[in-house]
């Protein structure tokens, strides 16, 4: 049976393909409807709705990546996948999670045949304390578990990103590539397979017209394989969009793109 890993941030995680599981969950919306009100207004009393669901948020997000692309591939294909994205990955987070996830499966003699990874946003980054999962750090935006221990490191950090320009935040994204990249190669022999959104689009774009002006961006960015990113499945918001399906309240697709985008990523790279 092959093994495929997959990291990345909400998509991969599947966030809110579970919240129809949610007291109060407004519904579906199609994009002439989606307010960014509407979206702020559910995330603002979502937190207390998953505090509710039994078991919590921990039982809703076994839910939502189990409506997820990657689990769609392991069922409909028979693969067996192990997925770690997290909603609100930081790009470092995301390598430092595969790094330890890669090293533990290669300690188990399992033989990963594919990388995929859904690239984050420029914005993202990570704090170290001990978590439910036990990999002693998480990841900003916070936007499951909202506490005020959580809230007032975000507003420390959302401080110090005051005094940082775009240049800053290019460096401090194509460094954790660099590091995702070595690890996934010198741990597999292989190179990560990567996957765009349409938040990841709109990074890489600034990260492309920042190295125009940053001769230290240009020569990190010439050292990744960013320009292997498969705009071809940029597409989950293509396949969204063709079919005119819907979105879930706070924006995420709905879970028939994810059953497309599973079909094609399966055709494309895994066949």
């Amino acid at each position: 049976m092959k093994t495929i890993y997959v990291n990345g941030d909400s998509f991969p995680a599947g966030a809110e393909l579970a919240d129809h599981l949610l007291i109060g969950w407004p519904g579906y919306t199609d994009n002439r409807s989606f307010s960014t009100e509407n979206a702020k207004k559910w995330n603002e009393i979502r937190p207390s709705r998953l505090n509710l669901y039994p078991g919590g948020p921990a039982a809703i997000h076994i839910k939502e990546k189990e409506y997820a692309w990657p689990n769609i591939i392991a069922e409909k294909y028979n693969i067996n996948v192990v997925n770690s994205a997290k909603s609100g990955a930081s790009v470092l987070g995301i390598a430092k999670r595969t790094c330890v996830d890669l090293l533990e499966l290669t300690n188990r003699g399992v033989i990963v045949d594919k990388v995929f990874v859904q690239l984050t946003t420029l914005d993202r980054t990570e704090f170290y304390k001990n978590t439910p999962d036990n990999r002693h750090f998480d990841d900003l935006p916070l936007t499951n578990l909202l506490t005020a221990d959580r809230n007032a490191v975000e507003r420390k950090l959302a401080t110090a990103y005051l005094d940082y320009n775009d240049a800053d935040l290019a460096a401090k994204f194509l460094y954790g590539i660099l590091f995702l990249e070595q690890t996934v190669k010198n741990l597999t022999g292989l190179s990560p397979i990567y996957l765009s959104t349409g938040l990841s689009e709109y990074s890489l774009t600034l990260i492309n017209s920042t190295a125009e002006n940053f001769p230290s961006i240009k020569r990190l960015l010439n050292l990744t394989s960013l320009h292997s990113v498969d705009f071809n499945n940029k597409p989950m918001n293509s396949i969204h969009v063709e079919n005119d399906f819907l979105l879930c309240p706070a924006g995420h697709y709905e879970q028939r793109t994810h059953v497309i985008f599973a079909e094609e990523l399966y055709d494309k790279y895994i066949r």
